[in-house]
């Protein structure tokens, strides 16, 4: 495997192989067999025996330093016709423009760039795109070509990286609040003030925080289609990239812990402050300290389909877990502008029918 690339093919025909998340197996759509990942994990371990791991290892050391160079654009190619297949520096699981084969970069899956985790899709290609067909015709004013097969045959699958982390935290908080109400009573004004000091103390226990760790897609679109949920995370396997379009992160790992400190700090904050039922807590001391898990690189499982229309991108996408789903399109004004005009006629109508009504009713007094 010279140029550090693997395509999974069925063990009995030879053909490309795919994971579907139903029956959650490998399945080959040429001969019929499916297979478990546990078999398909043990199928690649039977491959790798027959190349040079040595050999393999130090391509492989050699592809990640001139990936982490200057250059952005990188050549691969498929094991399946031999074509050449080009990605961007980030790019670990992708397909053959030519025979359309599923191309995986096994050389970005190592070391510091191997997941520890994935969360595999539950929400197939198929049901994707009658998910996105239900979404979009519940939105009034789309394009009437909006829905062409030529637009759906873009849903694309990806696996988006991610960082997850947990925390304990030991929080110390103390301050001081003061309300003051007044009242009236035998044309005496009386006011009351009540000071407060409030004393916080205990252990936080955080856990599955994620911060996303691709800067290359709106971080928008991602929050409209979370929270994912981390019981479905499995153990990293290379063969479930199969099918489907991965990404390293773009975020360094320190840099997360970075930012996890700063998440935990605000969830730890926020949590005590709603403990204390006052305004305007004036603070005297507060200590929030503890340990954090080492991070955890995981991908997620992301539908994404992008549309090109009268020269502006939108993008759709849906949480290839459970479903939920985040996006805009494009607006006709003429269909926006009628159903003004229609509207307005229809509140002109209404408006005439109540001044009638209330013109008879003081006719009859």
């Amino acid at each position: 495997m010279a140029d550090g690339t693997v395509s999974y093919h069925c063990p009995n025909c030879g053909a490309p192989i795919y994971y579907k998340s139903e029956p959650a197996k490998f399945i080959c759509d040429y001969c019929g067999s499916d297979f478990t990942v546990e078999e398909m994990d043990a199928y690649a371990r039977k491959l790798e025996q027959r190349r040079s791991r040595k050999e393999e290892r130090t391509e492989a050391i050699q592809q990640n330093r001139q990936d982490q160079a200057n250059e952005t654009v990188h050549s691969y190619h498929c094991q399946n016709c031999g074509a050449q297949v080009v990605t961007t520096e980030t790019t670990s699981s992708t397909f053959c423009f030519y025979c359309h084969s599923p191309v995986v970069i096994e050389s970005r899956l190592q070391g510091d760039f191997r997941p520890d985790q994935i969360m595999p899709f539950d929400i197939s290609e198929e049901q994707a795109n009658k998910d996105f067909i239900a979404w979009a015709k519940s939105k009034k004013y789309l394009p009437d070509d909006f829905l062409s097969e030529a637009h759906l045959d873009k849903m694309t699958g990806m696996y988006i990286p991610y960082w997850y982390g947990d925390a304990e935290v030991n929080v110390h908080f103390e301050g001081n609040s003061s309300a003051s109400q007044s009242w009236q009573q035998n044309n005496y004004r009386y006011t009351r003030t009540v000071d407060k000091h409030h004393v916080r103390q205990g252990h936080l226990s955080i856990t599955d925080l994620s911060l996303q760790a691709f800067s290359k897609i709106d971080p928008n679109l991602l929050n409209g289609i979370e929270p994912f949920d981390s019981d479905a995370f499995i153990d990293f396997s290379i063969p479930l990239l199969q099918g489907y379009f991965a990404e390293q992160y773009t975020m360094p790992r320190d840099q997360a812990m970075q930012q996890m400190d700063r998440e935990v700090d605000g969830a730890s904050r926020a949590l005590l402050r709603q403990s204390i039922e006052a305004a305007n807590v004036q603070v005297d001391y507060e200590d929030y300290s503890g340990e954090k898990s080492d991070l955890r690189f995981s991908l997620l499982p992301v539908w994404v389909l992008t549309y090109n229309y009268k020269g502006k991108i939108y993008v759709y996408a849906m949480n290839g877990q459970s479903g939920r789903t985040f996006g805009e399109v494009p607006i006709v004004e003429s269909k926006l502008k009628a159903d003004a005009r229609k509207r307005g006629l229809i509140f002109g109508l209404i408006a005439s029918a109540v001044v009638t009504a209330l013109a008879s009713f003081f006719f009859i007094f």
